[in-house]
């Protein structure tokens, strides 16, 4: 194999190529292989950061997003500005979720990216429109978008938060029932592959459906085994939003004492939340089983203790604790006191725009303003709050009837899912019995099938045996008589290739001083030849190309038009130089002359 390239120029040519290009794929691949692994598992381990502890994970992917963005990596840049867009979310801070939102799509523009990254952009791009400029309609768009791409990919993750979103968006429009069939479609599959804190997600969702259209009873024990789940594995953040639908579950069912007495025993887990929000909503569950058990002193106290933590929250928690105090200061028959607090909220109010609060907030802040004007004596600022909440109360009225409405037809769904479970149940049952007796019935004619064969075969066996020990006996005579002349045509073959060999070896020896003059000249032409093509190589071919690439990295620094086709015009020019050299270069080859560095050019110009 090697006498055969070495004989043959080109072939032996291409042969070194390609074990340099092995080599090389070899020693770089490796790294490169060993890199992404490593940037994969500390992106699996930030991702995980971010759901524990957005604050601290934050500068490390901020210090990894320049890094790849310095390394003109948009793959990686793409992946850590995506999660910049969950901490931000997290966080609840709109300007840099815009801002690393346009950033992830800067950096997928130059880099074409995977089914799944799109689907996780496209779900990031639904909660900017649903949670930061209030549009859910446009939201909707994205999140069936990503969940319909992301069950035919077959990418769990993403139709697990998709579908979740779907159900989000089904319950702020007060449709309870298509929302809870989204989320009994994506139960099972949870089961099967959901990790514990998707699983722990679903189920808590189910519950807040429950909880949201007063089927508190039937909440409590999902919520409750969420509870236990969440403490298994170490949810700490878990735990305590599963305590806290629980615990307002048992208010709306009216166990009060049981409600107080589950949420003071979690005040030991608010060491562990680091989410000023989480922290802010358990003390205003705290705060109102307090005023529920009508302990309204200690309301009052829980909530001077949150302000005195002096976290940051949002400005809807803002709003619910004052006017938690508000109503426990009435309580208390502090109507001034309960005022004053009750006008900031209106002053926040004011701020906003209709998608951004809800009627019950605006109902309750028009009731407390109406009673506490009324005590000032300020009878038309009472009437005025008076009419804003007759307004409100219809609408809520409303609402309430609609919630009437979808707990109807949740419990008829409800009901008619555990008949067709029974019935699919009792089906399965007598389906089983059935393919029991048809087993039975089955393997009692193959045994019988079984035995019958092997009672034949035992009689063709006994049969053929003898035929068999017959025909061995002659297949050993005709087997010894054809070795025997294999054998004598083998002596004569040697003896042949012997004489041969005898004739070869006398002529090598009379031309042998000619033969090695002529290998030693073609060794010496060969090697002329590979030094030729080197220089030419290394000079010739190595010029346009070189000139190709400044041309190509000096392309997008030209923003003019005319700049632009200059460049191409220039890159037309290069590529046909190079073209007509590449022709020269197989012209000389082909025609079986020597390669000439200074015939290249006359070559050249035929072309």
């Amino acid at each position: 194999m090697m006498l055969y390239f070495c004989d043959n120029q080109q072939n032996y040519s291409c042969f070194r190529i390609a074990i340099i290009t092995y080599v090389i794929l070899i020693v770089f691949a490796a790294p490169l292989k060993a890199q992404n692994q490593s940037n994969q598992k500390i992106y699996e381990e930030l991702k995980e950061e971010i759901i524990t502890n957005p604050k601290l994970a934050k500068p490390k992917v901020i210090k990894l997003l320049e890094e790849a963005e310095q390394k003109k990596n948009s793959a990686w840049a793409a992946k850590y500005a995506i999660l910049l867009v969950e901490i931000s979310n997290r966080q609840i801070d709109p300007k840099n979720y815009y801002i690393y939102l346009h950033k992830t799509l800067e950096h997928l523009y130059q880099y074409p990216s995977s089914e799944e990254d799109e689907v996780n952009l496209w779900i990031e791009q639904g909660f900017y429109y649903k949670n930061i400029v209030f549009k859910p309609d446009s939201a909707f768009i994205f999140f069936e978008k990503a969940q319909k791409k992301a069950t035919k990919i077959g990418y769990f993750g993403g139709k697990f938060k998709a579908t979740n979103y779907l159900s989000y968006l089904q319950m702020d429009k007060g449709n309870y029932g298509e929302a809870l069939d989204l989320l009994l479609t994506l139960k099972k599959e949870t089961d099967l592959k959901g990790n514990p804190r998707e699983t722990w997600g679903l189920y808590n969702n189910i519950g807040h459906i429950y909880l949201s259209i007063g089927f508190y009873e039937e909440a409590i024990p999902i919520f409750r085994k969420n509870s236990v789940f969440a403490d298994k594995v170490g949810f700490h953040k878990e735990k305590l939003l599963s305590i806290m639908n629980e615990a307002e579950c048992l208010l709306g069912a009216k166990h009060l004492e049981e409600a107080l007495h589950l949420l003071k025993k979690a005040e030991r887990i608010i060491e562990n939340i680091s989410e000023p929000h989480q922290i802010s909503s358990y003390y205003n569950s705290l705060a109102n089983a307090y005023a529920e058990n009508q302990y309204y002193e200690k309301s009052l106290e829980v909530i001077e203790k949150m302000s005195s933590l002096q976290i940051n929250i949002p400005l809807s928690q803002q709003n619910q604790q004052m006017i938690q105090k508000a109503k426990v200061l009435l309580h208390l028959k502090d109507t001034l006191a309960a005022h004053r607090v009750i006008l900031v909220v209106e002053e926040n109010i004011q701020k906003l725009d209709e998608n951004s609060f809800n009627n019950a907030l605006v109902l309750e802040v028009s009731k407390i303003l109406m009673f506490t004007y009324k005590h000032q004596s300020d009878y038309q600022k009472a009437f005025k709050y008076a009419q804003i909440y007759q307004t409100r109360y219809a609408k809520r009225y409303n609402e309430q009837s609609s919630k009437e409405i979808y707990k109807k037809e949740t419990k008829a769904r409800l009901k008619s899912q555990e008949e067709k479970a029974a019935l699919r149940e009792s089906l399965f049952k007598k389906e089983a019995s059935l393919n029991e007796r048809n087993i039975l019935v089955l393997g009692l004619i193959i045994i019988f099938l079984i035995s019958t064969l092997i009672l034949v075969g035992f009689i063709l066996f006994q049969k053929t045996r003898y035929n068999k020990d017959l025909s061995k006996v002659n297949r050993l005579i005709k087997q010894n008589n054809d070795e025997l002349e294999a054998q004598n045509e083998e002596i004569t073959q040697q003896a042949y290739h012997l004489e041969y060999a005898n004739q070869e070896i006398q002529r090598i020896n009379e031309n042998l001083e000619q033969i090695v003059e002529v290998r030693t000249n073609e060794i010496v032409q060969k090697n002329e030849m590979l030094k030729e093509y080197a220089f030419i190589n290394a000079h010739k071919l190595r010029a346009p190309v070189a000139r190709l690439l400044g041309l190509c990295n000096l392309f997008p620094l030209y923003e003019s038009e005319e700049e632009k086709q200059n460049i191409l015009t220039l890159l037309q020019q290069e590529t046909q130089d190079l073209d007509k050299l590449i022709k020269a270069i197989d012209d000389a080859i082909s025609s079986s002359e020597p390669l000439d560095r200074w015939d290249l050019e006359n070559r050249k110009n035929k072309f």
